[in-house]
């Protein structure tokens, strides 16, 4: 889905125009996430295929197209500080995400997955992660909280996935409303202008 997306982007810029893209892209990566959202057990691998193919459909077209334009308005001879800014942004970002995404799987693991009848270190071992709930349930042979964790990490995964698409959909709404048409044209322009073969 990625490289279809980027080889899309590429061929369809001059046509529909950045802002466009971006939107759409970012449009395409808000319904993939959450229709993996409502990923289930037994799901089946046909289905997570398809929900992140679409993600990275709209990743392909969004992330190149959106870079170009944030690079497109820094004049040349301060491309360098720019390019440096936006890859401290892209790091922190990265870290941020990490972070928030994480804590919310976590949180909504803890709270859905049942530690009833179970000695306190047992309970601290199944809240603490779902790789540790899982071996202990297999150890002890319980199916039955071994079905607990599962279903509590798709849960958790659930409501990481909900956040993700809540900032893509951001993401879409921002550059549909805050990217101006001149700034949009000039980035079509100077894309083009690389493309053309010297």
């Amino acid at each position: 889905g990625l490289l279809v997306g980027v080889q899309a982007g590429e061929r369809l810029q001059r046509a529909l125009g950045v802002r466009a893209l971006i939107v759409a892209g970012y449009g395409l990566m808000t319904v993939g996430l959450l229709v993996g959202a409502t990923t289930r057990l037994g799901a089946g691998y046909p289905f997570v295929a398809a929900w992140m193919a679409v993600m990275g459909l709209g990743l392909g077209l969004a992330l190149p197209l959106a870079l170009n334009v944030a690079l497109g308005g820094i004049a040349d001879n301060r491309s360098g500080t720019g390019a440096g800014v936006l890859q401290t942004m892209r790091q922190l970002g990265g870290t941020l995400g990490v972070a928030v995404l994480g804590a919310t799987l976590n949180a909504r693991y803890r709270g859905e997955v049942d530690v009833t009848g179970l000695s306190a270190p047992d309970a601290d071992a199944v809240l603490d992660t779902a790789a540790s709930g899982t071996e202990l349930a297999r150890s002890t042979g319980s199916a039955d909280l071994l079905e607990s964790v599962r279903m509590a990490f798709l849960a958790g995964m659930g409501a990481m996935l909900v956040v993700c698409a809540a900032a893509t959909a951001l993401g879409a709404t921002l550059a549909l409303v805050s990217l101006p048409r001149k700034a949009t044209d000039a980035a079509d322009e100077r894309l083009a202008g690389d493309a053309r073969p010297a």
